[in-house]
């Protein structure tokens, strides 16, 4: 039996809004799947436990070291409304097999930071952005893995669509 080798992110590069490349992400903090919980102690428990009811917010971070002013001002306001956000990437294993993820992320950008400006100075043009989710699809070699959608009532984490019969009751799907 062989070990799984842990994998690095390479190569991610962002598509805002209209499809226009945006510029290439140096690290990206991704969103955190957290949920929130109630705890549940019903008649005949030994003992409370946490029941997941809803995710926490998410957000996203992205640093950059070139990038497209023009695009970030396209899309980039809060006063503009919800942006979509494609990351584009590749896992690569320690053996150097590499595998397609795509995050498409939708929401609006909460912060532009400019960094700082030295002369001769590649990092010092980064940029990084900040945006708060409303949803998320992740898709690694062409098959999603995960999917969130606050508005829509989705939460699919692979074929597990948590949601469903609820969105059929209502007449949402």
């Amino acid at each position: 039996m062989s070990a799984q080798l842990p994998y690095s992110i390479v190569n991610f590069n962002l598509f805002l809004a209209d499809g226009d490349h945006s510029g290439k992400v140096e690290e990206v903090i991704l969103p955190t799947i957290e949920y929130k919980t109630e705890e549940v102690f019903n008649a005949g428990m030994s003992m409370p436990i946490k029941q997941p009811v809803a995710l926490q917010a998410m957000s996203a971070t992205f640093k950059m070291s070139e990038h497209e002013v023009r695009n970030f001002a396209a899309a980039g306001s809060p006063l503009a409304g919800f942006v979509t956000a494609i990351l584009y990437g590749h896992l690569q294993s320690a053996e150097g097999k590499t595998s397609q993820i795509i995050y498409t992320m939708r929401g609006s950008i909460s912060k532009i930071e400019n960094g700082t400006a030295k002369v001769a100075d590649l990092k010092a043009g980064q940029q990084t952005l900040v945006m708060d989710l409303m949803s998320l699809l992740v898709i690694r070699d062409g098959i999603p893995a995960f999917e969130v959608d606050a508005k829509g009532g989705v939460l699919v984490h692979g074929v597990f669509d948590h949601f469903a019969s609820l969105r059929k009751n209502l007449k949402l799907a």
